[in-house]
């Protein structure tokens, strides 16, 4: 199994710092235009300035060279909810997030499944599986979910994501 490690270039309590105006090594979002993104080799940062129970989503739509897609989202009722597309309707996070109003999510694909963490603190690990995937949408979870990820695109419908970065991490297996 692969896990992250926790030290990445780039520093929270800097990224925190910039509210009014994008961090360095930020880019601001441009809605429904291709990134192109290894998410196999670098996670998606995405930072977020919305307050719970606003209604903003932050929707993006992961693309496989075969045409594959699958999204992510985090909306912002209160409580604040996630979708896993391909997948699952929108549920609660099983644990409490971060207070802040500004609020850096990484997002990064696992063996199998995907974690998002948000400010630094891990907030989901989810594997799709049978008894998870139960969206009207999921009758081919586990082959979408199988398929590499080469470009990501912020969808029009998100109303949160503010600004993203990409970088490289090492991996490391921790048995």
């Amino acid at each position: 199994k692969q896990w992250y490690q926790r030290r990445v270039r780039g520093s929270n309590s800097q990224d925190r710092e910039c509210i009014s105006q994008p961090c360095p090594g930020w880019t601001p979002v441009t809605r429904n235009t291709d990134i192109f993104l290894n998410m196999q080799e670098s996670p998606l940062w995405v930072q977020t300035n919305s307050e719970e129970g606003s209604g903003d989503l932050l929707k993006v739509i992961l693309h496989s060279n075969d045409g594959t897609r699958k999204s992510i989202q985090v909306r912002f009722d209160r409580p604040i909810q996630y979708l896993i597309g391909s997948c699952t309707n929108f549920r609660n996070f099983e644990v409490e997030l971060p207070s802040e109003r500004l609020k850096n999510w990484m997002f990064i694909l696992t063996e199998g499944g995907i974690k998002f963490l948000c400010n630094g603190v891990e907030v989901l690990d989810f594997i799709p599986n049978a008894q998870l995937c139960t969206s009207s949408h999921s009758s081919n979870w586990a082959s979408t979910w199988a398929r590499p990820v080469e470009k990501v695109v912020f969808h029009n419908d998100d109303t949160a994501s503010e600004n993203y970065k990409y970088r490289k991490i090492i991996l490391k297996s921790l048995g």
